[in-house]
């Protein structure tokens, strides 16, 4: 699965989700390799859809984007579909500084959906944060992304 971070510049809204998180993006879609060129999101006015994958990137200015082998394609690309419709979870955003639960299906923001697939993927985390924002989503799938080598260890070393 392909996790496209992003921000946007010369944005209000942009600077104010980066800046309460202290973090360089303020986006992410989800591109499934069985779908390619399409691109699953939400946002606060049309919650979770689907756009073309050049219509997602054309008002947004790519940061990085994190591929994951997920343990089942197939199943994940169902479940994103299945999440389509489904309303922007403002009450998340609200709720971060309260330590609001961010794992509930009926609603979504970018962030809480992107880490929601993964971890559908297969991916696991060792505690479950209250909330997941822009930063912490980018390290982990970053890590995620990167398989371990002698050389990435040296590397970080």
């Amino acid at each position: 699965m392909r996790y496209i971070f992003t921000r946007t510049p010369d944005s209000l809204v942009d600077s104010a989700i980066r800046g309460f998180d202290s973090g360089a993006v303020s986006h992410v879609g989800i591109e499934s390799p069985l779908a390619p060129g399409f691109v699953v999101h939400t946002t606060l006015m049309r919650g979770v859809h689907v756009l073309p994958r050049q219509e997602f990137e054309a008002k947004r200015e790519i940061v990085r984007v994190c591929d994951l082998q997920l343990l089942d394609e197939q199943d994940n690309l169902k479940w994103l579909r299945d999440q389509v419709g489904k309303g922007y979870d403002i009450m998340a955003i609200i709720g971060m500084p309260l330590l609001r639960d961010w794992q509930d299906e009926g609603r979504w923001y970018c962030f809480e959906l992107a880490m929601a697939s993964a971890l559908r993927g297969g991916y696991e985390l060792l505690s479950r944060p209250s909330e997941i924002g822009g930063r912490l989503c980018l390290e982990l799938m970053h890590a995620w992304s990167e398989p371990l080598t002698l050389e990435n260890r040296l590397s970080l070393a």
